[in-house]
C-alpha cells in the first residue's frame, strides 16, 4: 500500500483534540439519595481531588472512527494487487472446424480439445476483454462476438459447433479478424488447428498469429470417391477408391453392401500414402450401397461410405412436330433432358413424359404435366387462334421462373398468332396488345404458349432461346438428390413445389419433417431417405448417403509448415503483474455512513 498524500496524516492530531472535548464535556451527575451519612467512611479512605477518566461512550468511538476515515481517505491510499494478464484484450480466436478435426486422438478428439481450448481462452478473459470467434473449415464464418452477446453465451455457441467442412479457408479467416480487430484494445490472434492443410500466405496479417496445434501424425484409411455407374444389360458398374494416409503399409478387410445384405468381402493391401482404384459389377435391382473397411483407425468416420440408387433427375421430353428442327438440337443440348421425337400422329395423351413441346400440333387434352406449345395450330378445340399479326417490341413482361435470364427485348420478332385468352389463361409477355407467352396452371397441367412464328425473326438463333428452353426442362425435371454427399453439405430443397412437407428419415431413422423451402445440412454421415410429394401430388422415394471421406480432409497428418511456427502455450498462466486499486473514495463513503449513524444516535 502507499499514501499519494502523506501530508494528510497530520488530520490524526484530531483524534486528541476530540477526546478532550468529550473529557470537557463529561459533568457530574447530580443523585438524590437517603443520607450523607452513609458515605463517611469515603473521608477516611480518599484525600484530595480525586482523577477524573473519561467515559467509552458510542458517540466517542464514531467521532473517532470519523476523523480516522476522513485523514485516511484525504491521504488517498492505494493498493498494490498481484494481476495475471496484461489489462483487457480484444482476442479473436480462429478454430479449424473441417473434417479432419474429427480424429481420435484428442479427447476423445481433436475439435472436442479445440472446443475446451475456445471456451477456456473466452471465459480466461477479464470483464473488460473482449473475445471473437470464427471458424475456418470450409466457409469461415463468424461464431460470436462478445460486443453483442455474453461470454457465456458466446461459449454455448462453441459448444454446439461440429466439424464438417471441407477445406481450411485461412485467408478468409485472417481477413474476418482483420475485419473485427478493435482500434482500442490490444488484439491477440488465435489458430486453433489441427495443420492438416496446405498453408496460404500470412505473412501479409498484420497481427501476431498464436498457432495452436492439435493432433499428431497417425495410421488413417478412408474410402473416398465412390459412383455408380448406369444400369446396362443388367448390371452396374460400382466405382471407389480406397486411400492409406499414412507412412506404413496397411492391409485391411473392404466389405460390399447392398441393400442391407453383404454381397461381397475381400482383402487388399494398401501401399504407404498411396491411394487404390477398385470396381465391382452389381446385379439386379439396387436401391443402396454401403463400402465398409473392417478394423479401425485414428478416424473411424471415413472408413464407410454410402449411395443411394433413385430417380435420376432427368427430364424426359418429348417434341412433337413434322419439323422438329432447331427445337430438337437445342433440347439435345441440355445435359438434363432426354429427348423423344414423335410425330403429331404418334403422339397420346397417356405417354408419360415430363415435357411435351408442340409445334404446329396439340391434343385434344392438355398433357399432365409441363407442355409449351410453339406455332399453335388453327382449328384446335383448346384454343381459339387467329390470323397473324406483324410483332412489335415486347412492351411488358411479367416475372416467371421459365423467363430468367431471357432478354426477349433483345429479339427480332416477325409474325404471331392471335391467340384469344380463354379463362384461367394469363399473359407472361406481350408486344403492345398482342400476347407473346400466354401460361395456364391446372391441377395437373402446366401449359406454356409461344405464339410468334419461330421461322421468322432470329428467335431461334438468339441466346434467349435455348435459356428459355432450358428454364422449362429444369422447370419439368423431377427433383432427385445426389446419391451421396459430403458431411456438411447441404440438401437444396428449394426446386420442390408446394405441397405436403417432405420427409427425411436420419441414418439412425430418426424421422424430420422438414420444410421446403429450407437447405438442409447434412451433418449425421450413413443412409438417408427422403419422401416428397410432387406437383401432381405423386409421391417420390428416393436415398442418398452421407459420407465423410474424401481426399483433403480425410488426410490427417500435419503438414510440414506446422514446424515452420512456434507453438503458444495456453496451458502456462500469464506473467505475474500488479495492479493499482485506489480505495479512499470507499474510505470517504464509509465516514459519511457513520456520519449518518452519529446523528441518528445523537437525535433519536
Amino acid at each position: 500500500m502507499s499514501f499519494l498524500n502523506p501530508w494528510a496524516f497530520l488530520g490524526l492530531l484530531t483524534l486528541p483534540a476530540i477526546v478532550a472535548m468529550h473529557l470537557h464535556l463529561e459533568r457530574n451527575r447530580r443523585v438524590i439519595v437517603s443520607s450523607m451519612f452513609l458515605w463517611a467512611f469515603l473521608d477516611e479512605k480518599f484525600q484530595g481531588k480525586t482523577p477524573k477518566f473519561i467515559r467509552i461512550s458510542w458517540l466517542l468511538l464514531i467521532d473517532l472512527a470519523i476523523a480516522a476515515l476522513l485523514t485516511l481517505a484525504l491521504a488517498r491510499p492505494v493498493l498494490h494487487l498481484p494481476s495475471f494478464g496484461g489489462g483487457p484484450v480484444q482476442q479473436i480466436i480462429l478454430i479449424d472446424d473441417s473434417a479432419s478435426m474429427l480424429a481420435q486422438d484428442g479427447d476423445p478428439d481433436r475439435f472436442s480439445l479445440a472446443q475446451d481450448l475456445v471456451v477456456s481462452l473466452i471465459e480466461s478473459a477479464g470483464r473488460e476483454s473482449q473475445s471473437v470467434v470464427f471458424t475456418v473449415g470450409g466457409d469461415a464464418e463468424m461464431v460470436g462476438d462478445t460486443r453483442e452477446i455474453s461470454g457465456r453465451q458466446l461459449v454455448r455457441e462453441v459448444e454446439d459447433l461440429a466439424p464438417l467442412g471441407i477445406g481450411v479457408d485461412l485467408r478468409a479467416g485472417l481477413a474476418a479478424a482483420q475485419s473485427a480487430a478493435s482500434s482500442e484494445l490490444p488484439v491477440e490472434v488465435y489458430v486453433i488447428t489441427d495443420a492438416a492443410f496446405e498453408l496460404p500466405r500470412v505473412d501479409d496479417f498484420p497481427f501476431e498469429i498464436q498457432w495452436v496445434f492439435i493432433g499428431f501424425e497417425g495410421a488413417n484409411q478412408a474410402v473416398i470417391e465412390p459412383q455408380l455407374g448406369k444400369l446396362q444389360a443388367g448390371q452396374r458398374e460400382l466405382f471407389f477408391r480406397l486411400a492409406n494416409f499414412s507412412r506404413q503399409e496397411a492391409v485391411r478387410d473392404v466389405e460390399v453392401r447392398v441393400d442391407g445384405e453383404a454381397v461381397r468381402t475381400w482383402t487388399v493391401t494398401l501401399s504407404p500414402r498411396a491411394v487404390l482404384p477398385q470396381v465391382l459389377r452389381l446385379t439386379g435391382e439396387v436401391s443402396t450401397v454401403q463400402i465398409a473397411l473392417q478394423g479401425s483407425d485414428l478416424n473411424p468416420l471415413d472408413d464407410t461410405a454410402s449411395l443411394g440408387v433413385g430417380p435420376d433427375g432427368v427430364a424426359e421430353v418429348a417434341v412433337v412436330a413434322a419439323n422438329p428442327a432447331p427445337l430438337d438440337r437445342a433440347v439435345s443440348s441440355i445435359p438434363s433432358a432426354a429427348l423423344t421425337l414423335l410425330t403429331p400422329e404418334e403422339y397420346v395423351t397417356d405417354l408419360d413424359y415430363d415435357l411435351v413441346i408442340f409445334r404446329g400440333a396439340l391434343s385434344d387434352s392438355w398433357p399432365q404435366g409441363v407442355s409449351v406449345i410453339f406455332d399453335p395450330p388453327v382449328g384446335n378445340a383448346l384454343l381459339t387462334v387467329g390470323d397473324q399479326a406483324p410483332v412489335g417490341t415486347v412492351t411488358s413482361t411479367e416475372p416467371a421462373a421459365i423467363l430468367d435470364g431471357v432478354d426477349l427485348a433483345g429479339v427480332r420478332w416477325a409474325l404471331a398468332s392471335r391467340v384469344v385468352p380463354e379463362d384461367g389463361f394469363e399473359v407472361l409477355a406481350r408486344a403492345d396488345s398482342l400476347p407473346l407467352l400466354l401460361h395456364l396452371d391446372t391441377s395437373d397441367s402446366e401449359v406454356y404458349i409461344f405464339t410468334p412464328d419461330l421461322t421468322g425473326g432470329n428467335f431461334t438463333k438468339h441466346p434467349a432461346f435455348p435459356i428459355l428452353l432450358s428454364n422449362l426442362v429444369e422447370q419439368a425435371r423431377p427433383f432427385a438428390p445426389q446419391p451421396a454427399y459430403l458431411a456438411g453439405e447441404r440438401l437444396d430443397l428449394s426446386e420442390l413445389p408446394d405441397s405436403e412437407p417432405p420427409e427425411l428419415i436420419l441414418p439412425d431413422d430418426d424421422l424430420e419433417m422438414i420444410s421446403a423451402d429450407q437447405a438442409v445440412v447434412l451433418a449425421d454421415t450413413g443412409l438417408y431417405r427422403l419422401t416428397v410429394t410432387d406437383q401432381y401430388g405423386g409421391l417420390v422415394e428416393s436415398a442418398f448417403g452421407v459420407n465423410l471421406g474424401d481426399l483433403a480432409e480425410s488426410d490427417i497428418s500435419p503438414r510440414d509448415w506446422r514446424a515452420d511456427f512456434v507453438e503458444a502455450e495456453l496451458d502456462e498462466p500469464a506473467e505475474r503483474q500488479i495492479i493499482d486499486v485506489p480505495f479512499g473514495p470507499w474510505l470517504l463513503a464509509l465516514a459519511v455512513a457513520l456520519l449518518a449513524l452519529e446523528a441518528w444516535r445523537a437525535w433519536r
